[in-house]
């Protein structure tokens, strides 16, 4: 029922405006129909317009279209060109690094036959340095047998002095004042002085007299250890004394 009743108002609606455009008068009519042609020129000349910008449009995005793909095919082409060049690049440095490295290896073979060859020859020279050495290790050995066995053995006798054996005390005595040490010292100096010229002149008297003395008979006195115990003892009293 609304439905019904929308159509019968919009067709009443029709029915009004129809009858009103009858009421216009016809010089208005006129007037309506050319402004339609000048809106109607208007709208072609536009659209005419419009069309043309389209049409310059489209040619200009063909255009750009055409630049756009020659540029993607130059740098297609430039890639392609660098690409070649970093693989030629790869591919030399490649060979390079093989050449090298088989130099190395050869030249690494080469000094290992070098050092194997000094090696072995050091070998020999070792061998027969060791035998050289041996052989003079025995002769030397024979020559220092040989000297042994001709050496005289020294054997001691009665007359010779055994070799002095000094003690000294473990606890040390206070010493006399300097002075007095001194004058012991200035004393000591003399009677040493004195018996080495009482010497010399002895000495002289037997190089003048050899004859003499080898025609006199003098006994030959041997003095036995305990004699020369007793003489050591002598000795060290009298250094006592003399600290003293």
């Amino acid at each position: 029922m609304e439905g019904k009743k929308l159509v019968d108002s919009n067709y009443n609606e029709l029915y009004q405006n129809i009858k009103d455009i009858e009421k216009v008068p016809k010089e208005n009519i006129n007037i309506n129909k050319e402004n339609m042609k000048s809106i109607k020129l208007f709208i072609e000349e536009d659209f005419k317009k419009t069309n043309d910008v389209l049409n310059e449009s489209n040619i200009n995005q063909e255009k750009e279209y055409k630049k756009v793909q020659e540029n993607s095919e130059n740098f297609k082409l430039t890639l392609g060109k660098e690409e070649q060049k970093i693989g030629e690049l790869i591919n030399n440095n490649k060979e390079n690094n093989k050449q090298f490295i088989s130099n190395k290896f050869n030249k690494n073979e080469e000094n290992v036959g070098e050092l194997i060859n000094i090696i072995s020859n050091n070998e020999k020279y070792s061998k027969d340095f060791c035998n050289i050495l041996n052989s003079n290790i025995i002769v030397t050995n024979e020559n220092l047998n040989k000297t042994y066995s001709q050496v005289k053995k020294y054997i001691p006798t009665m007359n010779t002095p055994k070799k002095k054996i000094y003690t000294y005390p473990k606890t040390w005595e206070l010493t006399k004042p300097h002075e007095l040490i001194i004058n012991e010292y200035k004393e000591k100096q003399k009677i040493e002085v004195d018996t080495s010229k009482e010497e010399k002149e002895s000495s002289i008297v037997l190089e003048n007299e050899p004859s003499k003395l080898l025609n006199e008979d003098s006994d030959i006195t041997y003095t036995t250890e305990s004699e020369i115990d007793d003489n050591k003892n002598s000795l060290k009293e009298n250094k006592n004394f003399l600290i003293n």
